[in-house]
């Protein structure tokens, strides 16, 4: 596990075997409910996967936490072997990347970390939020329902792919 440099705001196309996970989690301001979302592309930044999923009363970093568990378990049960993990929360990187023990992190967490130590490549990449409008807009619709496709859904458009 390693973490990268800042990308580019463009997408930039990975080495052919590689997928790009993209996740969020958020909460909503008028009913505080929790969401999270993410989507999966190959190398070339087609959509593989995508998902969403209501969590309830749960605060904004157990949301990201569970947008990230929930990218890592799709892309593992896909088979995937050499994974790019991207999301816009620095606090959440920093920590899945310090080797010390905390005592205070959440069963989400130590269920990433697991995952995390199995059998695969997985490089942690911090974006700004405007580089993760995908994953911000399948996590904004999980407030209402839970999604995981292989098909774009017809909410999304053209232009957040490029």
């Amino acid at each position: 596990m390693s973490m990268s440099l800042p990308t580019p705001t463009v997408w930039v196309p990975l080495p052919i075997g590689w997928i790009n996970v993209n996740m969020d989690g958020a909460v909503a301001r008028w009913d505080r409910k929790a969401r999270c979302g993410g989507v999966i592309r190959g190398h070339k930044g087609e959509w593989l996967l995508g998902f969403s999923q209501p969590l309830g009363l749960v605060d904004v970093d157990v949301a990201e936490e569970w947008a990230v568990l929930m990218g890592l378990c799709l892309a593992w049960d896909e088979g995937h072997k050499k994974v790019m993990v991207e999301f816009d929360s620095k606090l959440l990187v920093a920590r899945l990347l310090d080797s010390r023990q905390d005592f205070n992190n959440s069963s989400v967490f130590i269920q990433i970390r697991l995952l995390l130590s199995s059998n695969w490549e997985v490089k942690l990449q911090h974006v700004c939020r405007s580089q993760n409008t995908l994953a911000y807009a399948m996590a904004k619709e999980g407030i209402s329902f839970s999604y995981v496709s292989s098909v774009c859904p017809h909410f999304l458009k053209p232009s957040v792919f490029s």
